[in-house]
């Protein structure tokens, strides 16, 4: 009485279906049988909600997150069987998208990023990641996708998510450190860009695409100075540049094949995303893009002819691309900039690293070039980098800055980080968590601004660092509150040194007092001796106003303020931006936890390490020399071995068909064609015993080919042309 809906072939060649009466059922090339009959009642899970008997119809199978076969429950939840055992996911979704998802009609595995996505109708989807699910309406959002990968080669892992925002995925936390635990210091990161041209003010903010874009996925057109919007407007299609994750090691395993011939003869293929990295652009993008080392100094990036290879920094690196000029400013209401952002994120790894250099592995770091393709003039450029701060649970942060060593930081506001049914604390183990300036645009000479916080007013090569620490809490309070959405000069208050509503910030108490002394930056405790936050230096100091003038200085404690949700932006600025200049921001989001002297102790305790971490990190980056133990073991290997048999490609170049040939006959053989990104073009299993075989290519677009031939787990590489 069953009718088969759909297939799924595993990697042990079994045959799993889904019926209309009986669920999902097995073929294991000889016997056909049941979810029941296999594995007898669904195996119980404490707390799960899911219906406790397997599904009597499945209308979509896929691959799991483990390699197995995935399918959805009874009442909507998600199951995996890899291996003989069985995986219950459905607790760990929200009850509120419980409603359809049993009768998903697609479901779909994306090694990419490693979400399962379940299609619903023409209008909607879900997908899972971890320990999420998340529902996409089509008719409730009309905003584009970006690409996502994470930043985790240490004990960090930090979603990228090709935009200006950073650490989270569509409003869930996806920041977390250690990585191994489910507890994050930072809810949500993100740049903001300000800048005024003749009088009027540009302005490009972003707090995730819940309430609007500002920034988009992807290049500029370098003569109209309007983004790409190929792909962007429709949340459908995927935007049209993602996020490229390179790790040091793969840098080096192709270094070595290029150098022994391995890539030139086809033994190598290098990894997908060496294939596809960006190094130039197309069209009227940009000739130069990502990074590459150009082997044969020839400006063009080819990996199989040239040798050429991603140049990365750390031991993994990210990379993408964004611009704030693809389509009106829907989240600040600014007026679009024509900016375009080249932005990487990357980060070291050492082990066994000693204790008070361990940082390194609690530690990633991000550069920004931010190029502006517009022929207009910007003066008071300031950037801002949002934190959304979270550590653990989120009601009980403060906040501070360091104003001579350039970073802002959160640490918990009691001795104890409580959790809740929103977020993990971090119980008594208490971290700190800092964004550390390194580096900024150069200071417009002459401004009488001590740019980089040292003290010493307009000295010659001077850089913009950190020119203000502003801090909102999560209300509406005109003064004291979030920043509304549509008003453009609330966003660039806060960078430039002001609050919402465009007042100065008072130095003492929480900072909204509006009485004098005024400053920029807000809880600096001890660390402004000179009082450079309000104009003072070295040659003349202005001292802090009693009581803040001995220890412990003005600090969220000692200023009133209740531990709370609190979001601070760091402002960098402010910068002369030229038209088609180029501008460089770097910045490092540190870790601090000594779990050795500081669990069960006072929530000050932490300070002081983290104060020795960040100027160990600040040190790392000045001196452009970062300890790294990358296990390198196993570069050289090679991933492939030639058939027995001689393999002959002709012609070569071809138009019309390709002919393969061998000198031993062969059976079952698998002819694999890749494109030069990696991508599988065309595939075909031979079972007769043969010695030659022709594969039609006549539709395949010109350029350079890989021919994959293999048979019994062996096989070569080949290289053909296409005409």
């Amino acid at each position: 009485a069953d009718s088969v809906t759909c297939i799924y072939i595993d990697a042990q060649q079994s045959k799993w279906m889904g019926t209309n009466h009986h669920g999902v059922v097995k073929f294991d090339n000889l016997n056909f049988k049941t979810m029941s009959q296999l594995y007898g009642p669904l195996p119980t899970q404490t707390g799960v909600a899911e219906s406790l008997v397997w599904p009597n119809n499945t209308n979509t199978l896929a691959k799991g997150e483990n390699g197995g076969v995935c399918f959805l429950g009874k009442t909507g939840g998600l199951i995996e069987i890899a291996n003989n055992q069985v995986y219950n996911y459905s607790i760990l979704y929200p009850t509120q998208y419980l409603s359809g998802i049993s009768n998903a009609i697609l479901l779909s595995y994306d090694a990419f990023s490693g979400y399962l996505y379940a299609g619903i109708d023409q209008n909607s989807f879900y997908f899972w990641h971890k320990i999420m699910i998340v529902k996409f309406d089509k008719s409730q959002y009309s905003l584009p996708f970006s690409p996502q990968l994470c930043i985790d080669i240490n004990e960090v892992q930090g979603r990228i998510t090709g935009n200006s925002d950073f650490g989270w995925d569509n409003s869930l936390t996806q920041f977390f450190v250690p990585k191994q635990t489910p507890v994050s210091p930072l809810h949500f990161g993100a740049m903001w860009l300000s800048a005024y041209n003749n009088g009027s003010l540009y302005e490009a903010a972003s707090w995730g695409r819940n309430y609007g874009l500002d920034f988009w996925p992807g290049t500029m057109d370098t003569t109209t100075a309007r983004g790409d919007s190929v792909g962007l407007l429709n949340p459908n299609t995927p935007p049209s540049m993602p996020v490229w994750k390179v790790n040091r090691y793969d840098v080096a395993n192709f270094i070595y094949n290029w150098n022994h011939g391995n890539v030139q003869n086809g033994t190598f293929i290098p990894p997908p995303n060496f294939l596809s990295w960006p190094g130039n652009g197309t069209a009227n993008q940009a000739h130069f893009l990502a990074p590459y080392t150009d082997v044969n100094h020839n400006g063009i990036y080819d990996p199989i002819l040239g040798g050429d290879y991603p140049l990365i920094k750390g031991d993994q690196m990210l990379w993408w691309v964004f611009n704030d000029n693809t389509a009106p400013h829907s989240f600040s209401g600014g007026l679009p900039l024509g900016v375009e952002v080249q932005a990487s994120a990357y980060a070291f790894t050492c082990p066994a690293i000693s204790d008070s250099d361990r940082v390194l592995n609690y530690t990633t770091f991000y550069n920004y070039k931010i190029i502006n393709r517009s022929n207009r003039r910007y003066d008071s450029t300031y950037i801002g980098i949002l934190m959304d701060v979270d550590l653990g649970y989120a009601m009980d942060d403060y906040i501070g800055c360091d104003v001579m060593n350039n970073f802002g930081y959160v640490y918990n506001g009691d001795d104890f980080d409580y959790s809740d049914n929103t977020a993990l604390g971090y119980l008594n183990d208490l971290p700190a968590f800092s964004c550390n300036i390194l580096n900024g645009p150069a200071a417009q000479p002459g401004d009488g601004i001590d740019n980089n916080n040292n003290g010493i007013i307009d000295e010659s090569n001077e850089k913009c660092m950190m020119f203000s620490y502003t801090y909102f809490d999560n209300t509406g309070n005109s003064n004291s509150g979030n920043p509304s959405v549509g008003v453009p000069l609330q966003f660039a208050n806060f960078p430039s040194g002001l609050c919402r509503n465009g007042s100065p910030f008072s130095y003492g108490n929480h900072g909204f007092s509006g009485t004098p002394p005024y400053c920029r930056h807000v809880f600096p405790g001890l660390s402004d001796p000179y009082g450079i936050s309000m104009g003072g230096s070295s040659a003349h100091p202005i001292p802090p106003p009693s009581p803040y003038n001995s220890s412990p200085g003005w600090t969220c404690q000692t200023g009133g303020v209740l531990p709370n949700d609190l979001r601070f932006v760091m402002g960098v600025g402010p910068f002369t931006m030229m038209p088609q200049g180029s501008y460089d921001l770097d910045y490092a989001l540190v870790f601090s936890q000594d779990s050795a002297n500081c669990t069960g102790a006072s929530h000050l305790c932490i300070l002081p390490r983290m104060l020795q971490d960040n100027l160990r990190v600040k040190n790392w980056f000045q001196q452009q020399s970062f300890p790294s133990c990358l296990n390198l073991t196993g570069v050289g290997v090679k991933d492939f071995t030639n058939l027995p048999a001689t393999v002959t490609l002709f012609p070569n170049p071809t138009t019309q068909n390709l002919y393969i040939s061998l000198s031993t006959s062969s059976k079952d053989l698998t002819i694999e064609i890749f494109d030069s990104k990696g991508n599988l073009v065309r595939a075909g299993t031979f079972t007769d015993v043969q010695k030659s075989y022709s594969i039609p290519v006549q539709d395949l677009s010109p350029g350079i080919y890989l021919a994959k031939i293999s048979t019994s787990g062996i096989c070569t590489i080949r290289k053909f042309v296409k005409e």
